[in-house]
């Protein structure tokens, strides 16, 4: 959730570059990978086109919970009293510059927004979070693997879809600099020391899939799994929810909606958080890592 949160709070930061940012030069790594998950696609779509009943997820495991809308504001509430306490510790205390408040914010938002998403789930599963999000280590390999796997499957549709939104954004807005942000954290790791740096990655890679997760499938889509009675109706949902608090990446919203319907799929077809946590985890340091390398 923090990432979003940082969207709609405002700690997103424009401007430089934006031609790039809409549509950045596609590198080799990236290529070989979106490649490689052209293929695994096809033979996904292969395998559910023989066996379709595993696609419409009839049967799901289980995770009786008593979630409503107002358990998800509290987390939402934490996570915003969390960023304006980081914020005034670190303009006022600390006396740091606004790309380290917003560095030290989202590590803040991110830690106090997971562990009030695990408190809540703890009270909310019948048995407990642990049970409820499926936080055991008895399929870590399996689950692994299939976060791989459906990493590369997803990885070309989203670098299609955020190509050609970038393409549509140029074309069709005059001014698409103020749809269009560049992330605080991306700019940071080319802005400041490198103990923020540090920081930065920290929170984009690690903690921002953590709270992210636990909020948007383990919360979210589980409630509304329970609301609906029907596991896909849960994840469109929440699907659309994840990609819209991102509206400041304008040209990131349909790649962000496949994406967490392949995370909220993976949550479904498990009961599980491992895969999805991990396929997070891969798409935000690929991204990392590409800023990286560009900025050298």
């Amino acid at each position: 959730m923090s990432n979003a949160l940082h969207t709609i709070l405002g700690v997103s930061d424009g401007g430089a570059g934006l031609p790039e940012l809409l549509l950045p030069p596609v590198g080799q790594p990236i290529l070989t990978l979106a490649a490689i998950g052209l293929c695994v696609l096809a033979v996904w779509v292969l395998r559910r086109l023989i066996r379709p009943d595993k696609l419409k997820l009839t049967i799901c495991p289980s995770r009786s919970n008593c979630l409503n809308p107002s358990h998800l504001f509290l987390v939402f509430a934490t996570a915003i009293v969390a960023n304006y306490l980081a914020r005034v510790v670190g303009q006022s205390l600390l006396d740091c510059s606004s790309t380290e408040v917003a560095v030290l914010s989202s590590v803040c938002q991110s830690a106090f927004s997971l562990v009030a998403g695990l408190a809540v789930a703890s009270l909310a599963f019948r048995n407990g979070a642990s049970r409820g999000m499926g936080f055991n280590s008895r399929r870590w390999l399996n689950d692994s693997i299939r976060a791989v796997i459906a990493y590369l499957a997803v990885l070309p549709l989203c670098e299609i879809l955020r190509l050609a939104a970038g393409w549509t954004i140029v074309v069709l807005l005059s001014q698409p600099e103020r749809f269009v942000q560049q992330h605080v954290l991306l700019k940071a790791l080319s802005t400041v020391a490198a103990p923020w740096q540090v920081l930065a990655i920290v929170s984009a890679v690690i903690l921002a899939p953590l709270a992210e997760e636990v909020f948007f499938r383990g919360l979210v889509q589980s409630m509304l799994r329970r609301y609906c009675g029907n596991a896909w109706i849960a994840i469109l949902i929440t699907s659309a929810l994840f990609a819209l608090v991102h509206w400041q990446q304008l040209h990131a919203i349909p790649a962000l909606f496949v994406l967490s319907v392949a995370l909220g799929y993976n949550y479904e077809r498990t009961g599980r958080l491992h895969a999805p946590i991990l396929i997070h985890v891969f798409f935000n340091a690929m991204y990392v890592i590409e800023h990286i390398a560009k900025a050298q």
